[in-house]
């Protein structure tokens, strides 16, 4: 099982390296930093919403906040398609739950975008900050509004009001 998923991994990051020839944004280019092996097999379990196989690389030690050459994580994966139960894991395996992308993105975000409600709630529960802006000053709220819709727009509105009222009874 693990030997097939480096073998998607491999094509994953061939693809990859194909598609990011010739891009001439920085974000397209990513940071450069590369993944290794193990953080692209958990990142491809992510992808797959294979929680058994993310709780064995997390087992054997991969790191749970590995990054991509965009500076993606496997939360950040999991969370935009949709895998509740990935996120779960993820989250229990001590993902930060407010890391950003190289664009300023953040699991929050991509589950927002995609209108994944109840990963929206599991993410916001673990303490995902959703007055975070990414690079084009735009926070989770703004994300599910441009593409999945008022559920996703009122459950962020509702922790960004409760996060600010928090914030001003403590002055």
């Amino acid at each position: 099982m693990l030997r097939r998923i480096l073998v998607g991994v491999f094509v994953v990051a061939a693809l990859g390296l194909f598609i990011g020839c010739g891009s001439g944004s920085d974000e397209a280019k990513g940071t450069g930093q590369g993944i290794d092996n193990q953080g692209q097999a958990l990142m491809l379990a992510a992808y797959e919403g294979k929680a058994d196989v993310v709780k064995e690389l997390l087992g054997q030690g991969v790191d749970v906040n590995s990054r991509d050459d965009r500076g993606g994580t496997a939360l950040m994966q999991a969370a935009a398609w949709g895998r509740t139960e990935v996120v779960g894991v993820l989250l229990g395996g001590g993902a930060d739950v407010d890391a950003q992308s190289d664009g300023g993105n953040t699991a929050l975000m991509a589950a927002a975008a995609k209108g994944h409600v109840a990963i929206v709630e599991t993410l916001l529960g673990a303490g995902a900050n959703p007055l975070v802006e990414n690079k084009a000053g735009q926070t989770a709220a703004v994300q599910a509004a441009f593409g999945a819709g008022a559920e996703c727009v009122v459950t962020l509105k509702k922790a960004e009001m409760k996060m600010q009222g928090d914030a001003a009874s403590r002055r």
